[in-house]
């Protein structure tokens, strides 16, 4: 049975789809373009970010002393005209324990869905959900598996000089596949350039 904390992150994942899938473009940009998921590939861009998030207390677990800092490469493509999707690459995955003052280093992959406020432009508010497997050293307390799945989820804003910053909510845990599952949730912040 589903946690209340992961219903709540559903929810709010959702809720933010919707707010941004609903709210008006402030570009001239046709809705309509005849997107499909591959047929926008061509029309992609890479992204790179640096994101750096505090732990907080979820569950029977403090996490309020733990950092994770994440750095990810991503390829990007419109899938219709406010929506595009992403694989990325973690090459960069550092989660400093607090207690045991443990870190663990990693890499792994992933994708992620974005809705853009600006329909065609793929600039101004987004919001994103995400997903991907991290495999690293040492153990998370509480958590006996050295291969974790990471959620994601976000509300940003793409710069039109390419910047963009983003406020970022992780979950990290093993699904159940382990032992011990014991999750890891942070929030913090993403700063990033798209070419």
């Amino acid at each position: 049975m589903p946690r209340s904390s992961d219903r709540k992150f559903t929810v709010l994942a959702i809720a933010l789809g919707m707010a941004m899938f609903l709210t008006p473009s402030t570009t001239s940009a046709e809705e309509g373009t005849g997107y499909t998921l591959l047929n926008g590939f061509d029309e992609g861009r890479w992204r790179t970010e640096v994101a750096v998030s505090t732990g907080f207390h979820s569950g029977n677990r403090s996490r309020t002393g733990d950092i994770l800092v994440k750095g990810n490469i991503e390829y990007e493509w419109p899938v219709f005209a406010r929506c595009t999707l992403g694989l990325r690459a973690y090459p960069l995955f550092l989660y400093l324990q607090d207690e045991p003052s443990e870190t663990l280093a990693g890499g792994g992959f992933g994708a992620i869905g974005r809705v853009y406020q600006n329909a065609g432009a793929r600039n101004g508010w987004f919001g994103e959900a995400g997903a991907g497997m991290i495999w690293h050293t040492n153990h998370i307390e509480g958590n006996s598996a050295t291969m974790d799945f990471l959620l994601e989820g976000g509300v940003g804003y793409q710069f039109q000089n390419n910047w963009h910053v983003t406020l970022q909510v992780s979950h990290l845990s093993n699904g159940g596949l382990s032992d011990n599952n014991a999750g890891a949730n942070s929030v913090g912040l993403a700063v990033g350039f798209t070419f």
